[in-house]
């Protein structure tokens, strides 16, 4: 029955009837309302966007403030986030933190601003204070998002409030970590890592309880947890010859240890080298050449890396060179290079194959507009000591237009006068990252030092070995504008 119907009958009532016939006609009509309410309701919660007036929004909403979570996911700026956190400050949810802390992230490298503005630190602020709140009742996937996002924008956390986390994450001796999903536990890892949480206790416990379910986690998730415990530490890489038992003792028992061993094994089988995705596999060739000798993966007699190891890592570079960014590109094959290394031994100089360098030879040539000076120096040192052979030909002309890339990157002329003879610091850093501004810095004099290490150095000394090589580099006008440059 329609709103219609029921309304033509209401008027044909006759007055004699009173309210009892009325009353019949709301009857019956009452179940045409209700279906018509809750259609209005239903279409307004999928829509994604609450109503404005407050009592609907929060009769629509969960107890964890389910319209809070979907105003801050649809904001498309930091400002428009700061507003929401002002707007709900008295009634957000330690899931909205979380909400919030992912999307600070998204937001500020959506934006690309500098994860030390004014306006991105402000809101981080403000999301410390709420996490100081709800510290005790917050769940693991909250944690994660929490110390993820602020790692991400470089906000450092108070250290007392850093133990009341990850008190909460290995409490019940870590069985929230034994069934959390698997990217929690990269986020956590990343967070807590990012933070500079050095605890043993932490990450030993951690480590327990993650080792078991090793085998069913994700294998772009592995690369994450390596690094995290690299870089706070946690790795008591046993020497080759020990000065006694005990100190090799607790290095061979601690959960760190194997669990970065155990995840680094699996992280080189070929099953899940062709399941990661390509910026991970630039991390995972990266963590093979670093850690993979010290954790005693490599398996030749003289420690170089298994030739179906290299076979393996070499065919998932060629499958995933199309969609790789500057920096993972010259990273990956770094690393393949330095596995090259390894496995040649002191006898010759290490060389990418032909077939891998011929493939990958476009891809250089497509990203060196967006190459940065420490990626430039990455891919000469990949190119020159494969510059002398077959493909000298086709390489001269990659690195003459790499040393044209490395002089745009380097500061103008009046810059490098203004810091003075004695200057230390540069007007406008380059974008290499620090370790490039400070060789610059220091290659203002009339000299750059030679007990100076840097990018800078890095790339001269890669194009000299590429110009030393039997039949190499042509000195181009650009190679020759990069050598007047730093030599002025």
């Amino acid at each position: 029955m329609s709103l219609g119907v029921v309304a033509r009958e209401a008027a044909s009532v006759p007055s004699t009837s009173g309210r009892v016939a009325l009353a019949e006609m709301l009857g019956r009509a009452a179940p045409v309302l209700s279906s018509a309410f809750s259609r209005s309701y239903a279409s307004l919660v999928g829509s994604g966007f609450p109503s404005p007036r407050p009592d609907v929004a929060l009769h629509l909403s969960t107890p964890h403030g389910g319209h809070i979570n979907r105003m801050i996911n649809t904001a498309e700026s930091i400002l428009e986030l700061d507003g929401i956190l002002y707007r709900f400050r008295k009634r957000l949810r330690p899931a909205n933190i979380g909400a919030a802390s992912m999307k600070l992230e998204h937001l500020h490298r959506y934006e690309r601003a500098s994860p030390y503005a004014l306006k991105v630190q402000r809101v981080a602020a403000e999301l410390q204070k709420y996490v100081e709140t709800f510290a005790d009742r917050l769940a693991l996937t909250q944690v994660a998002n929490v110390v993820r996002g602020m790692s991400s924008v470089s906000h450092r956390l108070p250290p007392e409030l850093l133990v009341r986390l990850a008190a909460g994450v290995v409490a019940d001796g870590g069985a929230a970590l034994r069934y959390a999903p698997d990217v929690d536990l990269r986020d956590l890892c990343y967070g807590f890592s990012g933070q500079g949480y050095a605890n043993p206790l932490f990450w030993s416990r951690v480590s327990s309880a993650v080792l078991p379910r090793l085998p069913s986690l994700d294998p772009n998730t592995l690369p994450a947890i390596i690094e995290a415990l690299q870089h706070t530490q946690q790795l008591p890489i046993p020497t080759s010859t020990p000065t006694s038992s005990s100190e090799a003792a607790p290095a061979a028992a601690s959960p760190q240890l194997a669990l970065a061993r155990d995840a680094l094994r699996l992280l080189a089988s070929p099953a899940s080298l062709e399941r990661l995705q390509p910026a991970r596999l630039a991390d995972a060739a990266h963590l093979l050449r670093r850690l993979g000798p010290q954790l005693g993966l490599m398996q030749q007699p003289g420690g170089g890396p298994d030739p179906a190891l290299l076979a393996a890592l070499q065919a998932a570079t060629l499958r995933c060179l199309p969609a790789l960014a500057p920096g993972p590109l010259t990273g990956i094959l770094s690393s393949l290079l330095g596995l090259h290394g390894l496995a040649a031994g002191q006898q010759q100089q290490p060389q990418l194959p032909a077939e891998l360098l011929v493939a990958a030879e476009a891809h250089l040539r497509a990203a060196v507009p967006r190459m940065e000076l420490l990626h430039v120096k990455q891919a000469v040192q990949v190119l020159a000591p494969s510059a002398g052979g077959a493909g000298a030909v086709a390489l001269g002309p990659l690195l003459e237009l790499l040393a044209r890339r490395a002089v745009q990157l380097l500061p103008a002329a009046g810059e490098e006068g203004a810091a003075g003879a004695g200057g230390s610091s540069l007007a406008r850093l380059p974008r290499g990252g620090k370790d490039a501004g400070a060789v610059l810095a220091a290659a203002v004099g009339p000299q750059m030092s030679a007990m100076t290490p840097g990018v800078l150095e890095g790339l001269m000394k890669a194009y000299a070995a590429a110009a030393a090589t039997a039949g190499g580099v042509q000195g181009g006008a650009g190679l020759v504008a990069l050598v007047e440059r730093v030599v002025a």
